[in-house]
Order: C-alpha cells, then structure tokens, then sequence
C-alpha cells in the first residue's frame, strides 16, 4: 500500500488533476480531496489519510512533495512507514503509449507556435512583449503553460533561468526563448536560441548546441551515462560552459527523474522521455540553449515532434 500527495500522483493514478492524496491499494485507488463531483473510477473520500488508515499496519509513501504535518499525524497512529519513492519513480519513467500520445500532441503544438512566433521576433521588442506573443499563441489550444515564460535577451542570457523583462531587443543580441504547454495533463518544455546578427563566437555557442542534439540522434546510447558522453562529446572543450544538466524527465510534470548529468546512472528503458537541454553561457558574451522533447524507443532516441532549430 502506497499514498502519494499532489497533483501530478493525483492525475497519474486516478485520471483526474486534482490537489489532494491517493492511496494505491492492490485492488483499488483512493482519492482524498474535499473537491466535489470529479469524472474518476476510483474511490472518493473527503477525510483525512490518517482516518481511513487507522487500522493499517505498513505504509510506503512517496516522500518527494508529501507535506510534513500529514507525515507526523500518521506517524502518531503506530503505522510502520518506509519510503516508496523510488520504486514510485520507476514506474512514472516509463510512459505508455497513451502517454506518449498525448505528450507528443503537446510538443506539436509548442513546435508550430515556435514555428510561427519566432521569426517575427525584431529588435525593438522587449523581452516582455515577446513573451505575450508567444504565451498568447500557445494559450489557443493548450490548458496553461507548464512554466513561467522564459525570454532572455543580449546580458540577459548569461543566466541559466530568467524572468522577461523591459529590455529592449537589439541587434546583434542572443535571445533564448524557453516555453512548454500542458495539454491533456501532460506537458511539453522546448528551447530555442536566436542570434539577430551575425556576430562568428555567438554562432558558434548555437552551433554547438545544435550538434549535440544531431549527435545524440547519430548514436544508440544504452545508458543515462552514454547519453551525457554523446552530448559532452559533441560540445567538446565548450562542455565547460555548461552550468546545469543536460536534461530531464518530462510527463505529467515538466520535470520528472530521472536527470540527464554527468555522473547520474541508469539504463534506460524504452518509454523513457526526456527534455534534453544542451546550454552554454558565456560571460561577456552570452548565452545559448537548445531543448528538444525525446522519446527512447528501445534502441535510441527519437524526437516527439520536430522544429527548426536555426531561426
């Protein structure tokens, strides 16, 4: 018997986004939420976890999220719990081919809003106003953004993560836009870098990300390991510049486990899908990042939906 908190576990084993617990009992799931009427096969109870496990006796929780006053009252009622989390995960990892559908239907949707935003994107325009361009596109069909906009520009890119903001664009600027859509509970998080100019050094931090992409897709990693030395191979010396992982788990959360760095192990399974994030950044100069949206089909990786990555 397992109990998880949030929405994501909530959507994954009942069907339904909803704040709240679920109990994963071998026969049945049990939703605890005070929210009313929901569209689910499984049990629904407005009460507290403790309550209806008075008599139990062992408890796997999936501690990641799980808050700490709910923990320490099933603590007081003598249950003997253990963690569950990884065991969890493992099974998050590996999408099915349901899954899959939907997550690639939000891909899609993010490609062809790139597709058509991007070139429009001048000197003139703030970071700001880029941003609502393109969150208003992608809000046409999506049911929110999987996270805040990001749209960095010129200095601005220096950083890894960064909020938009009233600075105009110029000419000669690296501009990285980072969006991601939810679309049937499942999300989507894509990366583009544009240089307005034609400055050699700034090319070539694009050039090198988009590389590792390409070779990602020329080799058969069987590993979390061999995936990373692909990338780390691709982008050669510049493999200094990075500043993050190269990737993560993509599903009903916009990250999920596992995460794609140096010195992370696992093999990978097919199913697996992966936000893969090549980025450097370079102070005084900027920065670039390119993230695409894959899917490991047994024997190497494929992308969910494709896009330009040279605007």
């Amino acid at each position: 018997m397992m109990l998880a908190y949030g929405e994501g576990w909530c959507q994954y084993y009942t069907g339904v986004r909803v704040s709240g617990y679920v109990l994963i009992k071998k026969n049945e799931t049990v939703l605890f939420t005070k929210e009313p009427r929901l569209k689910t096969k499984s049990r629904i109870l407005n009460t507290a976890p403790e309550e209806y496990l008075k008599k139990t006796k062992k408890l796997g929780i999936v501690y990641e999220g799980f808050p700490l006053p709910e923990y320490n009252k099933l603590k007081k009622t003598g249950l003997k719990i253990y963690d569950s989390s990884e065991k969890a995960w493992e099974k998050r990892k590996v999408k099915q081919k349901e899954e899959i559908r939907k997550l690639k239907k939000a891909v899609a949707w993010t490609a062809k809003v790139f597709q058509e935003t991007l070139p429009e994107v001048t000197p003139g325009m703030t970071e700001k106003h880029v941003a609502a361009v393109i969150a208003g596109k992608l809000l046409e069909k999506a049911e929110a953004l999987s996270f805040p906009l990001i749209v960095a520009s010129g200095p601005n890119t220096e950083h890894i993560h960064w909020y938009p903001t009233n600075r105009k664009i110029k000419r000669g600027d690296l501009v990285i836009i980072d969006a991601g859509v939810i679309m049937n509970g499942y999300c989507s998080d894509m990366t583009r870098t544009l240089l307005l100019g034609n400055d050699k050094k700034k090319k070539e931090l694009i050039e090198a990300c988009k590389q590792a992409h390409i070779s990602l897709q020329d080799h058969a990693p069987r590993t979390l390991e061999d995936t990373v030395s692909v990338i780390e191979q691709a982008l050669g010396e510049k493999k200094r510049l990075t500043k993050y992982a190269y990737g993560h788990g993509i599903g009903i959360d916009v990250h999920e486990p596992p995460v794609l760095r140096k010195n992370e192990t696992g093999l990978l399974k097919k199913g697996m899908v992966l936000a893969i994030e090549p980025g450097l950044h370079v102070k005084g100069l900027g920065g670039a990042r390119i993230e695409d949206d894959y899917y490991y089909d047994g024997k190497k990786w494929e992308m969910l939906a494709k896009c330009e990555r040279r605007f």
